[in-house]
């Protein structure tokens, strides 16, 4: 209803300004009700009100103004109704007055929102040949669209066109802080950083103090391109300026210095903050407890979790769940429970993300009843599990043998309507094979198999094909292989190396290396696990031969040996006489 009335209403004024109504009244005096009313109206966005007040006034004999006719050119473009747009704009001629830059503006606009940029760019070339000179607004509005159409290059090529005084028709315009920012954000958001420098210095070389939104732009853009040294001299310079840059920037900076592996960098720009009387967020705290989390490094990021408290900062739930996974990590699972205890005592709920983070940590020490009652305490206090919950109890229950109760928690999901992922089909796959339910794991592939779901994938198939090796199905894992692309999946690496590894295991290297070859035509790489199982098989087999060839492969592919590679190499060195001459053919790895 509201639609059509804004309908009814557009086509009733369109209707009087193409047919000259405005023209057949006489002019009166200027009213403030009008007035006053469009402009709150317009700004509301309450176009039907607008569109009902120019009836009025149409009725009533009022002749609109150039500014009252302004408005109802920007309702129609915001509504996308450019076409009437432009109906007014030629009554706004008949009546006699000059369109200004807020007649043309809107119009502009109303392009962009069609998505015709080509067009706005062609109406502000012909109302420059018609004698208008755009201001610096119009010409922000055609940067802006340009810019938010993802037109950057374009609004990039015409500022240029301006600094060098070459826009036409002796055109120029001078611009401000805001649109200097809108452009240097934009640069940055399309990866073109270096040129947003430019800006930014151009800008500085005009007299115009940057704000923390141009610093916040380019800092943040900076850090997107690893030139972190840059970011946090503009970080400085901008507290030298008298800058306070916000939270926002500040986090930005902290984040991408602890993502380098610069924890202690980052620690020291938090200390100077700190000391410029700027507050951290919980974010700011956080994210450098993150960064020492990563680093394990559980001392300095208890002793920033007690500074946080101490400076009143009030951690959230991310706060919390860093610690908790942190103290998981290094198996102390009692400690990051007492954090899940603190969270309810300062009047936080914990979520999911809480839960199965103490859930994975009781899983790793292998305390699976534990891990059993965090998961029904995260029912009964309402707390609702995902996917992540049930594929990681399923996890440490197959992992401790406890296959009937993961069956059982398996059938459970759909009672949560949880619908199993590749992730959680995958663990349970793996979890039947590892335990000796060969069956019941070729069951679920084939349900899979089956499904309008499509829900098999080259992993399913890699951990079905793993489990029957090591259950010495060696001839039934290979029918799986062969099988393979029939389900639609190309063999990669892993299913390979599987495959080789057991056919070196059970005697067959010759078959084993036939797959090596095969893996090769095909383009799929062998990776160092793979050239290893097949090293390992032949020298169990007494073949030097083809372990120095695949030394020497490896060896031109710039593969770098591990452990194992060395320990291939030092049994070749020490197989005594009559290996000599495989030994001088064996390749120099610097780093073996």
């Amino acid at each position: 209803m509201f639609f059509r009335t804004i309908v009814l209403e557009t086509v009733s004024v369109a209707k009087a300004v193409e047919s000259g109504s405005f023209l057949r009244v006489k002019f009166s005096s200027r009213g403030s009700f009008f007035d006053n009313r469009l402009v709150s109206y317009a700004k509301a966005k309450k176009y039907q009100d607008v569109f009902l007040i120019f009836n009025r006034m149409v009725d009533t004999g009022y002749v609109a103004s150039l500014t009252e006719m302004n408005i109802l050119i920007n309702c129609y473009c915001d509504l996308k109704r450019v076409s009437l747009a432009f109906a007014v704009l030629g009554g706004i001629l008949k009546m006699g007055y000059d369109p200004d830059c807020y007649t043309f503006s809107p119009l502009i606009k109303g392009y962009f929102f069609q998505g015709r940029d080509g067009d706005a760019v062609k109406f502000v070339d012909k109302i420059i040949r018609t004698g208008f000179s755009p201001n610096f607004y119009t010409w922000s509005t055609l940067i802006t669209g340009l810019r938010g159409s993802g037109n950057v290059e374009a609004a990039l090529r015409i500022h240029e066109a301006n600094v060098k005084g070459k826009l036409g028709f002796g055109h120029s315009y001078s611009p401000n802080l805001i649109y200097y920012v809108a452009l240097i954000d934009s640069l940055c958001k399309v990866g073109m950083v270096n040129k947003a420098k430019e800006l930014f210095l151009e800008m500085e070389k005009l007299g115009i103090s940057a704000n923390v939104e141009a610093y916040t732009a380019l800092i943040h853009g900076l850090c997107r391109i690893r030139e972190w040294e840059q970011a946090k001299g503009f970080f400085y310079q901008a507290l030298d300026q008298g800058v306070q840059p916000d939270a926002l920037t500040f986090n930005d900076l902290i984040d991408f210095l602890c993502k380098e592996g610069k924890v202690d960098e980052a620690k020291g720009l938090f200390d100077l903050v700190i000391q410029r009387a700027l507050q951290p967020d919980s974010v700011s705290f956080s994210t450098l407890m993150h960064g020492y989390c990563i680093e394990g490094r559980i001392e300095e990021a208890q002793s920033l979790f007690e500074e946080m408290l101490q400076k009143g900062c009030i951690p959230d739930v991310v706060t919390f769940n860093i610690l908790m996974d942190l103290h998981c990590k290094k198996r102390k699972t009692d400690e990051a429970r007492g954090f899940l205890e603190l969270m309810t005592q300062r009047g936080l709920q914990p979520n999911s993300c809480n839960y199965n983070t103490l859930l994975h940590g009781y899983c790793i020490e292998g305390r699976i009843d534990e891990a059993q009652n965090v998961f029904h305490e995260m029912l009964e206090k309402g707390c609702n599990p995902d996917l992540v919950t049930f594929t990681t109890l399923l996890n440490g229950l197959f992992t401790e043998g406890r296959v009937q109760d993961a069956k059982k928690l398996f059938m459970e999901m759909k009672s949560h309507n949880l619908i199993p992922n590749d992730c959680t089909n995958a663990v349970v796959i793996d979890g039947f094979c590892k335990n000796g339910c060969l069956e019941e794991a070729l069951n679920l592939f084939k349900t899979m198999e089956n499904s309008s779901f499509h829900l098999l994938n080259i992993q399913h198939c890699n951990c079905l094909l793993d489990g029957l090796c090591k259950a010495g199905k060696v001839e039934l894992a290979y029918e799986v292989f062969v099988r393979i692309p029939e389900l639609g999946f190309t063999q990669d690496v892993i299913t390979y190396t599987i495959m080789i590894d057991r056919f070196c295991k059970v005697g067959r290297v010759e078959h084993a290396y036939n797959l090596f070859a095969e893996m090769e035509k095909r383009g799929c790489f062998p990776d160092l696990m793979t050239f290893n199982r097949l090293m390992l098989g032949f020298l169990r087999n007494e073949n030097v031969s083809k372990v120095v060839e695949l030394l020497q492969k490896m060896s031109e592919r710039k593969l770098k040996p591990d452990k194992f590679t060395t320990c291939v190499i030092l049994e070749l060195q020490t197989k005594g006489p009559g290996y000599e001459k495989y030994v001088e053919l064996t390749p120099h790895f610097p780093s073996a």
